[in-house]
C-alpha cells in the first residue's frame, strides 16, 4: 500500500495516440477524489502536442503532470503481434528506470475509460507481487493459443493464468529489486521473434506467479463484453470500473455506438484536444464510420434471401468498411 495519498498515473503514446490519450486521461480525472499526478511517457510527440496534453489536464484538474522522452529504439525490432498495437506499448517496461524516485504507479493504456475513483486499486495490498493486474479475456492461460506456451514455466503448467496489461498496479520499488527489467531484456532477447502480445508477453513471462489479481471491474475488456451480451450471458463485471477497448475496434476508429462509447465521446469533446474545424472533420469523419457500421450490420442480419438460399457473406458486405 502506498503511503502517498495522491495516486501517480502513468500513461503512454505517441503522436497518433495523443488524442485517445486525452480522452482517457480526462475520464480518470473526472471520476478522482484526490488530485491526480500524471506522468505521459513519450514516443516521438511534438512539443505542440506535449503542451496540449499539459493544458487538458490542468483544465481537468490534475495535481500535476509532466511528459517523460521514451528511448524505445532498443524494442525497435520486435513483433508487436496486432497491427493496431505499436512499439509505445514497450514503454511500460521503462517505467522503473525512467522514474526512479517513485516507489508505485497504477498504468494505464490509452484506449479505455475511467468510470470510478482509482484510489482503490492504488491502494491495492499486492501481497508481495510485483504487479496487479486482471486476467486477460481473450487469452486465459500461458499455454493458450495467443500465450507463451513456448516458455519454459508454462510448458511445465500450461494452466496458469495470462493477465492483460493494459491496467496494472506496480510496485515499482520491487520490481527494482528483484530486477524485472534484466529479466525482461533476457526474455526478450531469448524470444522475441516467437511473441505475439509484445510486451504482455514479456511481462507474463517474466511474472509467472508474481502478480496479484485484481477485480475484473478494473480492466473490463470491451470485446468480452460483447461477446457475452451477444450469447445472453452476463457481463464480465456488472459495474466496470474501467472499460477497456482491448480489440482492433476503438472508439475513435469504428462505427462502436454503445453507452460506453457514447461516454468515451462526452469525454472526448470535454478534451479540447480537436477545435473548430478539426473537431467538425472529425465528427463527420466518425459519423460515417458509425453509418458504415450500421450498414454492415443490417446487411449482415438482411443478406439471406430464402427463395434462393443466397447468403451475402462477410466477404461482401466488408468491402463498406471505411479506414479508421
Amino acid at each position: 500500500m502506498s503511503a502517498n495519498t495522491s495516486p501517480l498515473i502513468v500513461m503512454s503514446c505517441d503522436e497518433q495516440y495523443a488524442f485517445p490519450l486525452s480522452v482517457a486521461m480526462v475520464s480518470a480525472l473526472r471520476h478522482s477524489k484526490a488530485p491526480l499526478r500524471i506522468v505521459v511517457l513519450c514516443d516521438r510527440v511534438s512539443a505542440a502536442t506535449k503542451s496540449l496534453l499539459r493544458e487538458i489536464a490542468r483544465r481537468n484538474g490534475a495535481g500535476s503532470f509532466e511528459t517523460v522522452d521514451a528511448d524505445l529504439r532498443p524494442f525497435a525490432d520486435h513483433p508487436l503481434g496486432e497491427p493496431y498495437v505499436t512499439v509505445t506499448s514497450f514503454s511500460r517496461l521503462l517505467i522503473a528506470a525512467l522514474l526512479p524516485a517513485e516507489p508505485r504507479c497504477i498504468y494505464l493504456d490509452c484506449d479505455l475509460l475511467v468510470r470510478a475513483d482509482l484510489s482503490e486499486p492504488w491502494n491495492t495490498d499486492l501481497r508481495g507481487n510485483v504487479v496487479g493486474a486482471v486476467q486477460c479475456y481473450h487469452v486465459r492461460t500461458l499455454g493458450a493459443k495467443f500465450g507463451i506456451p513456448f516458455a519454459p514455466q508454462a510448458k511445465a503448467d500450461p494452466s496458469l493464468p495470462y493477465f492483460n496489461s493494459g491496467v496494472m498496479v506496480m510496485d515499482l520499488d520491487r520490481w527494482r529489486n528483484e530486477g524485472i527489467s534484466i529479466q525482461t531484456s533476457a526474455f526478450l532477447k531469448q524470444y522475441g521473434s516467437r511473441l505475439t502480445g509484445a510486451d504482455q508477453d514479456t511481462l507474463n513471462g517474466v511474472l509467472i506467479k508474481r502478480w496479484h489479481p485484481l477485480a475484473s471491474r478494473w480492466n473490463d475488456q470491451e470485446a468480452a463484453n460483447k461477446r457475452n451480451r451477444r450469447a445472453g450471458g452476463s457481463s464480465v463485471s456488472a459495474e466496470p470500473a474501467i472499460r477497456h477497448f482491448s480489440g482492433p475496434h476503438k472508439p475513435w476508429n469504428s462505427g462502436l455506438i454503445d453507452a460506453d462509447c457514447r461516454e468515451w465521446l462526452s469525454c472526448a469533446l470535454r478534451t479540447g484536444f480537436y477545435n473548430g474545424p478539426a473537431l467538425m472533420w472529425w465528427r463527420l469523419h466518425r459519423f460515417a464510420l458509425v453509418l458504415a457500421s450500421t450498414s454492415r450490420n443490417w446487411f449482415k442480419s438482411h443478406a439471406h434471401v430464402p427463395e434462393t438460399g443466397l447468403s451475402l457473406g462477410p466477404s461482401y458486405v466488408s468491402k463498406s468498411r471505411l479506414p479508421g
